[in-house]
């Protein structure tokens, strides 16, 4: 991918890791649920996906709101967006309406996106 360095390389982890990805991109962004979102994309109770996110050694933080948060797994949040994406195509959103959706988001950790050019 254009923009993305691959690295490979071997890190020493938990003994209760699971690893599904040997490389990893980096720079990636980072996707944080609430319990209750977790336990939506596991198809659980809130318990559960906290649970299953302690058991896992995923990172969890408390945000401001109030709500604790588990980060999701690379593989898992690269699954989560593709299936978003797939339900948006499926509900009739093009690919022009789902760039203008992720512009939309406010996010001051990184630039903005450029405005993209269309061919004359």
């Amino acid at each position: 991918m254009a923009g993305f360095r691959r690295v490979s390389e071997t890190r020493r982890l938990p003994t209760n890791a699971i690893l599904a990805v040997t490389s990893e991109i980096t720079h990636m962004a980072q996707l944080w649920l609430t319990d209750q979102e977790l336990g939506e994309e596991l198809g659980c109770a809130a318990s559960a996906a906290r649970t299953t996110a302690i058991s896992n050694g995923w990172a969890r933080k408390k945000s401001q709101d109030g709500f604790s948060r588990t980060l999701l797994p690379q593989t898992m949040m690269i699954a989560f967006i593709l299936k978003t994406a797939q339900q948006l195509v499926e509900s009739g959103v093009g690919a022009d309406r789902m760039v203008a959706m992720l512009r939309s988001i406010p996010d001051r950790s990184v630039p903005a996106l450029p405005p993209s050019k269309k061919a004359s």
